[in-house]
């Protein structure tokens, strides 16, 4: 059954308790909650703002899709009387996708346990994760989390100019996953690849103000996948959520709604007919949930030069992001690593070409000895975890690392050397 998150009629009442000074995460709603069983605290950071980040906004990766996620470009509930349309309905279609920030605002498809799928919207937020409203992947009506997220930057119709990814990790907290308390409605997916470098992403603000003029982007269900955006001001601030006078329908939970400098001020969630429509507000309780997510841990991605098979491991966006404008190819995240730990080192060498990355200092100090460059600390290892193999071609002297073991063997299949675990990813 192919559905659409419908626009919430009717509207909770908006909690009433005040932010004096600073928020604190003792409210135990905003406890972290994972698709894969986790549940934690972040610290809170201090009030502040991201700005966007533009992207490569190369489109070699872009597909041809017949159906996303198994949905029909049409839908039976693409006339809902549960539109949120205030008066005329004075939205536009959005006829390039491919610049910013349209290129970061996201179709979603969700399915869940119940074998229901949904479409909602989102943006990005960093290289591979997306900001998007708590229902769009977390539905206890429909078994729980979503069992499969399809994440499409820019799509328009049936053309996905930067291709798409597919959700490896589903985060949101206990205030939605327990409670169903709008109050929360808010959540992130990270996802497979680093898509954003090439869509660029969002920046956060927690500065909204009354009739401060708004944007959104995104999917209306009877709008055959396309991205439609409007814009209009800002009639209520709450302390956990924003009113605002935008035309929204169903399809379009999760857009973001965001100033003229691209900084998301809330995530667009429920809709109220003629009274207007409301999203999950960035106040500072929600900016320190978001970013203490992105930094609690990081993604290593892996790229390859198509012109010698090499690859490489990082997890510099702007690193990745120049490797990429010359020609190197994206493999996706290689594995999670924690943002603090044990050091993995990584080396040079001036000759081949070739960097090398090392947990232990004394291979790397060896290494140096016999002309390779230290390069510092490239990221960071866990104690345990997932485990990342290495192994050695001994007819190229390249290295390769993975966290998969039957890539591991399929090369020592093809004569590289087995040299076991070399550290521990999450």
């Amino acid at each position: 059954m192919h559905k659409l998150f419908r626009n919430i009629l009717s509207f909770s009442i908006i909690s009433i308790s005040l932010f004096l000074g600073t928020t604190s995460f003792a409210d135990e709603n905003w406890t972290t909650v994972t698709s894969t069983g986790e549940s934690y605290v972040v610290p809170e950071t201090i009030n502040a703002n991201l700005p966007y980040q533009d992207g490569t906004y190369i489109t070699n990766d872009a597909t041809t899709f017949s159906n996303v996620g198994g949905i029909p470009f049409t839908s039976s509930n693409s006339n809902s009387n549960l539109e949120s349309i205030i008066g005329s309905d004075d939205r536009a279609k959005v006829t390039n996708t491919k610049i910013f920030p349209y290129s970061a605002t996201v179709f979603i498809s969700a399915t869940f346990p119940n074998n229901k799928t949904y479409i909602g919207s989102g943006n990005m937020l960093s290289p591979d994760s997306v900001l998007t409203a708590g229902h769009v992947i977390y539905s206890k009506e429909d078994g729980g989390w979503a069992t499969n997220v399809v994440v499409v930057p820019g799509l328009d119709g049936n053309t996905a100019p930067f291709g798409s990814a597919i959700g490896t990790k589903l985060l949101s907290v206990s205030g939605w996953v327990n409670s169903s308390n709008s109050d929360y409605d808010i959540a992130m997916v990270r996802v497979n690849k680093p898509i954003g470098y090439s869509t660029g992403w969002y920046g956060l603000n927690t500065n909204a103000q009354i009739n401060q003029n708004v944007n959104t982007a995104g999917y209306p269900g009877e709008k055959a996948s396309t991205m439609w955006k409007a814009n209009g001001p800002i009639t209520t601030l709450n302390t956990n959520s924003i009113s605002y006078s935008i035309d929204t329908t169903p399809g379009q939970s999760g857009s973001p709604i965001y100033d003229s400098n691209y900084k998301v001020l809330a995530t667009h969630a429920y809709g109220m007919g003629d009274y207007g429509n409301s999203g999950t507000r960035i106040n500072s309780t929600v900016f320190s949930w978001i970013t203490n997510q992105n930094k609690d841990y990081v993604s290593i991605f892996r790229i390859t030069n198509p012109n010698n098979g090499v690859h490489f491991y990082s997890s510099s966006p702007s690193e990745i992001s120049n490797l990429l404008r010359v020609g190197w190819k994206s493999e996706g995240v290689g594995w999670f690593a924690p943002s603090s730990g044990n050091s993995i080192y990584r080396v040079y060498n001036p000759n081949s070409g070739l960097h090398f990355f090392t947990q232990s200092s004394g291979e790397r100090d060896n290494l140096v000895k016999h002309g390779w460059k230290n390069e510092g600390i490239s990221f960071y290892s866990s104690n345990s975890g997932t485990a990342i193999y290495r192994v050695y071609n001994p007819n190229s002297g390249q290295h390769f690392f993975t966290a998969s073991e039957s890539e591991k063997n399929n090369l020592v299949r093809f004569g590289w050397k087995n040299e076991g675990i070399s550290w521990y990813g999450l």
